[in-house]
């Protein structure tokens, strides 16, 4: 069994009000959150250590994706913090694409 590590996870949110409303519950929840402003809306990347099981890792996800739904958020995943990076350019792209105008696949290229 591998020990327990670190998992970063990304979320946006159309509302400031949202935003600041789920990262009071993760923090709560024992997260480390970090709100991030974005051209609209907000963003939150919140970490904590978690068991790598598979049953545990699940368990977990499902709850934090929860959490992120029940204020009107997207979840944008998890990961280590190497993919962090990768993963909000990826969001700020989008982001930038839906701005001007592009919409479903249009905007995540």
């Amino acid at each position: 069994m591998r020990s327990p590590r670190a998992v970063d996870h990304a979320a946006t949110f159309r509302s400031k009000s949202d935003a600041a409303s789920a990262a009071a519950r993760l923090s709560e929840l024992g997260f480390d959150v970090t709100a991030r402003k974005r051209l609209f809306g907000s963003a939150l990347e919140f970490c904590h250590v978690v068991p790598t099981d598979p049953q545990s890792a699940a368990a977990f996800t499902r709850a934090v994706v929860e959490v992120v739904e029940q204020h009107r958020g997207t979840y944008d995943g998890g990961g280590d913090s190497s993919s962090r990076r990768s993963r909000w350019r990826g969001a700020m792209h989008r982001e930038r694409g839906r701005a001007a105008g592009a919409t479903g696949s249009e905007a995540s290229r």
